[in-house]
């Protein structure tokens, strides 16, 4: 965003065409600039993807973990239900314990995914008003010429 600003304080600095709303910039310094920001944006894109490749991490976590508290509660309901006794409060218990390891592993689905797209959102975000931006001022330098 620094070279935008500096892009938008070059072109601000520029001196006015009379009857225009054009200015007249040095065009090599806005040529670095523009060079300068094709640089940073691989950048951006590398951290996009970092963003992606980290919220298939935590799926690929937040399912074992719901496969482990699944069989850790399929586990304990084998285990009650050989006391003879408890039979039936066993089984209770144990679809309790797999419902709320189902529902557990849903919400850390649903707020990883919902934190990655809020991310990926931003990010995309950013590089259109990047885009628009270098766009604008490319136009700019093209019809100082």
């Amino acid at each position: 965003m620094a070279l935008i600003k500096e892009l938008e304080e070059l072109i601000d600095r520029g001196n006015a065409v009379p009857f225009s709303s054009k200015a007249m910039i040095n065009p090599e310094e806005a040529i670095e600039i523009i060079e300068e920001l094709k640089e940073t944006l691989p950048a951006e894109l590398e951290e996009s993807k970092r963003i992606v490749a980290n919220k298939k991490q935590i799926l690929f976590e937040a399912q074992k973990q719901a496969d482990r508290t699944r069989e850790d509660a399929s586990k304990q309901m084998k285990a009650m239900i050989d006391q003879n006794e408890v039979t039936h409060q066993a089984q209770v218990q144990a679809e309790a314990i797999i419902k709320a390891a189902q529902e557990q592993a849903k919400e850390i689905r649903t707020g990883t995914q919902h934190y990655a797209d809020n991310i990926l959102s931003k990010l995309q975000e950013q590089l259109g008003q990047l885009s628009s931006t270098i766009g604008e001022n490319r136009k700019e330098i093209r019809d100082l010429q």
